[in-house]
């Protein structure tokens, strides 16, 4: 290997290639469940029209439900450097649990950058803002109590040190964090009772499109950049 690129050596010369193109891709998977036990379902179940709509679980007993994308091993798509954006709602009309949360997750080899939105004031020591596996987290967020009624458009952006939350554009809070995320594996958006999403893009902090999902046809229609 010269200079990160494949070697293909004859007895007295040396010509390097760009090393081989990813083309593997992934499918998004459903979860219905409680904490510490989740029934997966597969895209076709929640995929159609256009959206992506989780419904209240089928499942006897089980409330949290979320969507997950898993990342293929050979895209190398640094976590501490992106931006994760989603244009959801959560609405009471259509039969959402109480507390209406909204959820985006970034998980990374090392650690995972978690948001939780909540609807209702009386619950607001509910939400979470943090990293999943360490102390640097914050609860009781006064500005992570959102209503999700109509589409909207929530983004959880990563610097290396800052992780930001938006909603519509606008700054909702900010959160500095010392540990590294690493590669990224995967990206989840959940809800509790009703949740529909229009599409998901992931971009880089110099704004190249990575990731592009608007859920055309009955499954899985990832793009990848």
């Amino acid at each position: 290997i010269v200079n990160n690129y494949y070697c293909e050596c004859e007895p007295d010369t040396c010509t390097t290639t760009k090393p081989p193109v990813c083309t593997e891709t992934s499918s998004w998977f459903g979860s219905y469940g409680i904490p510490g036990s989740n029934t997966r379902v597969t895209d076709s179940t929640f995929i159609g029209n256009g959206i992506a709509k989780l419904n209240n679980s089928p499942y006897h007993g089980m409330w949290f439900s979320s969507m997950t994308l898993p990342v293929p091993a050979c895209r190398n798509i640094n976590a501490d450097g992106l931006k994760l954006e989603a244009r959801l709602k959560n609405p009471t009309a259509e039969g959402a649990i109480e507390e209406l949360d909204v959820l985006l997750v970034i998980y990374g080899e090392k650690d995972s950058a978690w948001v939780n939105y909540i609807g209702r004031e009386h619950r607001q020591d509910f939400t979470y803002l943090g990293l999943l596996h360490s102390p640097q987290t914050l609860n009781n967020v006064p500005e992570l109590v959102q209503l999700f009624q109509d589409c909207t458009t929530v983004s959880q952006e990563t610097d290396g040190s800052v992780l930001s939350r938006r909603k519509n554009g606008t700054l909702i809070k900010s959160f500095n964090y010392a540990k590294e995320l690493g590669k990224l594996k995967k990206m989840a958006v959940g809800f509790k009772g009703v949740g529909s999403v229009d599409w998901v893009k992931v971009y880089d902090n110099a704004g190249k499109l990575l990731i592009k999902e608007e859920f055309n046809g009955n499954k899985s229609n990832v793009e990848w950049y």
